[in-house]
């Protein structure tokens, strides 16, 4: 339960970095022995993984495996293989943009809760990795907030 007053406020304001959420395969390529490895060039944002599956000699699906933080435009991907050739695809970055902005209180019981200029909230108590991911993501950058600064942790930001 969050408690009636916040120790800590923060204004978040613009926030348009996104995550890689998917990768079509435009282009299947051909001659593939092995599944290629999947990698992502430029986008501005950094730590985006995906893995590659094929259908028969060609790229038939790619899976994201961690979307990365920090995107605000979507990264080229890349194959690497030796055998096969001619795959492309094309990665899709979603940011939160319905939560881009809005102030960011934390709680004395360790909560942190997100009211948006659009009045989405968003309640953070440890259970939801999906709103840790968004909070985190949101606040890459923040004035006041240094990179690595455990915001859900037993210590947080105060």
């Amino acid at each position: 339960m969050v408690s009636p007053s916040p120790i800590a406020r923060y204004r978040l304001q613009g926030q348009t970095k996104g995550i890689v959420a998917s990768v079509a395969v435009d282009t299947a390529g051909t001659s593939y022995e092995t599944a290629p490895t999947v990698s992502f060039t430029g986008g501005g944002g950094t730590g985006a993984t995906a893995t590659a599956a094929l259908s028969g000699d060609g790229v038939g699906t790619i899976t994201v495996t961690d979307g990365g933080s920090g995107y605000t435009s979507a990264p080229t991907v890349v194959f690497s293989d030796e055998t096969g050739s001619g795959a492309a695809a094309t990665a899709t970055v979603t940011a939160p943009a319905a939560i881009a902005s809005g102030l960011l209180d934390r709680y004395g019981d360790g909560t942190w809760r997100m009211t948006t200029a659009n009045g989405v909230n968003i309640i953070y108590d440890g259970n939801d990795v999906n709103a840790n991911a968004i909070l985190e993501n949101l606040l890459t950058g923040v004035s006041g907030l240094s990179s690595g600064t455990n915001l859900f942790g037993n210590t947080g930001v105060a």
